[in-house]
């Protein structure tokens, strides 16, 4: 009897949960049959489309893993990569869906990410904030949750950049704003009454994920959004009945992040249309503003706004 021997890369993120012993044979065995098999696939394509120099942007929607395309991803996408890498299948075959550790190629290693997202997709209790690891080149963790929220689909509390309470009544403006005040009016750019606080606020007395959820967590900076763009996919999706995007790392993990909008004097604006969510990065040549990241139904950037708004916050941790 021909025994077929699996990496142990392979092994480890099936077998590591609670999985029914004749399911764990039955996937060893699909991907004995595809583990040594290589299908070269489109390259996974990410914009950046320069907004003065700074805007960061990625037109991407699809559901990393969702093979058939139905919205969801399940054991029938499983089986769809695996008859694709065999040869058994000659349908036309969304490749990038199926490339979930992104490097370009469907080969046997997405098999095991795809069963990952299947049962890692989520939080493991109702016990929130929890650090998900989405493999980030840097380490960096993601919360599942906003400052404010008490599970993944609220929207939370929002936040003037640099501020640690919500101001009271909702007005956001910069007479509300306790670190300054601009003029915009006019060719000449007066700062000399913003508050100098920092040019990256993280893990400082200004940063409302360290002082609400204590150590270690911190808002995202600037190159931590930039990198959570670059090395996750995303897709707009309805999740418990809130719009917003999931993030899905290469290793399978993923966070959902709810299209809360933001505050702008007396008006909650863009609530179900899109995201947008402080980071800890000032714009050292426009100190009147800050980066935030921001995504709609289609499309992911960073780009900057004055201070003062009041916007989300997704912490981060390493």
């Amino acid at each position: 009897m021909t025994r077929i021997y699996l990496p142990k890369s392979l092994c480890v993120p099936i077998i590591s949960r609670n999985f029914a012993p004749m399911k764990v044979k039955w996937l060893l065995g699909l991907l004995g049959l595809a583990c040594c098999l290589v299908v070269s696939a489109r390259d996974g394509v990410r914009m950046l489309a320069p907004f003065g120099d700074e805007l960061h942007f990625s037109d991407e929607n699809i559901l990393s893993g969702d093979v058939n395309g139905d919205g969801r991803v399940d054991m029938v996408d499983v089986v769809l990569t695996i008859r694709h890498l065999t040869g058994a299948s000659s349908e036309e075959f969304p490749e990038r869906a199926a490339d979930v550790n992104m490097d370009g190629f469907l080969t046997a290693a997405d098999i095991p990410l795809i069963v990952n997202i299947i049962l890692r997709g989520g939080c493991p209790d109702a016990h929130h904030p929890h650090m998900i690891d989405l493999g980030l080149p840097s380490g960096t963790k993601w919360a599942c949750c906003n400052v404010g929220a008490t599970s993944p689909e609220t929207s939370g509390r929002y936040y003037s950049w640099g501020m640690c309470y919500e101001n009271n009544p909702y007005l956001y403006n910069w007479d509300m704003y306790p670190y300054g005040d601009y003029n915009d009016k006019g060719d000449d750019k007066d700062y000399s009454q913003m508050v100098d606080i920092g040019s990256d606020i993280a893990g400082t007395d200004y940063d409302v994920a360290l002082r609400t959820w204590g150590e270690p967590w911190r808002m995202p900076s600037l190159d931590q959004c930039r990198e959570l763009i670059d090395n996750t996919t995303s897709v707009w999706i309805q999740q418990d009945g809130i719009y917003g995007r999931r993030f899905t790392g290469r290793n399978g993990c993923s966070i959902f992040i709810p299209a809360a909008g933001d505050r702008f004097y007396f008006d909650l604006m863009f609530d179900g249309t899109s995201g947008i969510y402080w980071t800890s990065t000032l714009v050292e040549d426009y100190p009147c503003a800050a980066y935030y990241f921001g995504f709609s139904s289609n499309s992911v950037y960073n780009d900057y706004y004055y201070r003062y708004s009041g916007r989300s916050v997704r912490p981060v941790c390493q």
